[in-house]
């Protein structure tokens, strides 16, 4: 589970038309669990 978590992610920041597929995974799957409603800076 934890590949497909860093996979989506990695897709979501590394965007090439090789993993266009994955683009959306990170916003459709992970977001809406994110309980920070997405990345802090630190």
């Amino acid at each position: 589970m934890a590949d497909l978590v860093a996979y989506s992610t990695f897709t979501h920041l590394n965007r090439h038309s090789g993993n266009q597929f994955g683009w959306s995974w990170y916003e459709d799957y992970l977001l809406p669990k994110d309980v920070n409603g997405g990345p802090k800076q630190l």
